[in-house]
């Protein structure tokens, strides 16, 4: 994620679109890198925050989702895969408050829906996988 000044006033949030299914790079239509700006680029940032395993960063190993104990396993366990993910979704830039998280297994899938409070705007965004 990135941030900038316009006009040296105002910080806006901006990233590198990805696809939602693959999190490859997108092309706008002049062949450059495809850009998010505010509430879309929280709302892709909060996604591969949540999206991201514990152990997964090279320089935070503590960080992350327990993805392998928490949902992979042979008993998923709801409620500390909820919390973990609650914990790397605060993480995520512009995050200020989770103000809904529900979890869920969705036949073999473990699901989430989030409402996320924007701590720059105070506006609520969705996000779900």
């Amino acid at each position: 994620h990135y941030r900038h000044r316009i006009n040296g006033d105002c910080d806006t949030m901006r990233t590198i679109r990805t696809t939602t299914d693959t999190n490859d790079l997108m092309l706008d239509n002049s062949g450059n890198l495809a850009m998010l700006f505010e509430s879309d680029a929280v709302s892709q940032e909060t996604r591969h925050f949540a999206a991201c395993q514990r152990g997964e960063k090279v320089f935070e190993r503590t960080t992350g989702v327990l993805y392998w104990n928490a949902a992979f396993g042979a008993q998923t366990n709801l409620v500390q895969f909820r919390s973990s993910l609650r914990q790397s979704i605060l993480r995520a830039p512009r995050v200020g408050e989770v103000v809904s998280l529900d979890v869920f297994r969705d036949g073999d899938v473990v699901r989430y829906n989030a409402v996320i409070r924007d701590a720059v705007t105070n506006g609520a965004l969705t996000v779900n996988e």
